[in-house]
């Protein structure tokens, strides 16, 4: 079940339910780098929040809290370097 809770954006107050949800899937998004590595990124959420609000189109406003989980992966080639 949904808790009402308020909260504050820019100089505004307004309500919103803090929604129960369960992860579909956490997949990685990966990008190859100039320089031969790769850079993935995770989206984890955290917390969903529905507002009163609704967008031009008349959808309902969510606030998303979430971290990003970020791994770099080195190329095959990559020799590490000491650092002292």
């Amino acid at each position: 079940m949904a808790r009402k809770t308020r909260i504050n954006i820019g100089d505004r107050t307004i309500e919103a339910e803090d929604m129960e949800f369960q992860t579909g899937r956490e997949d990685w998004s990966e990008y190859q780098v100039e320089d031969g590595f790769s850079v993935r990124i995770k989206l984890v959420v955290s917390s969903i929040l529905k507002t009163q609000e609704r967008d031009p189109q008349g959808n309902p406003v969510y606030i998303v809290q979430s971290t990003n989980i970020v791994k770099v992966l080195p190329p095959e080639t990559y020799t590490r370097k000491e650092v002292h």
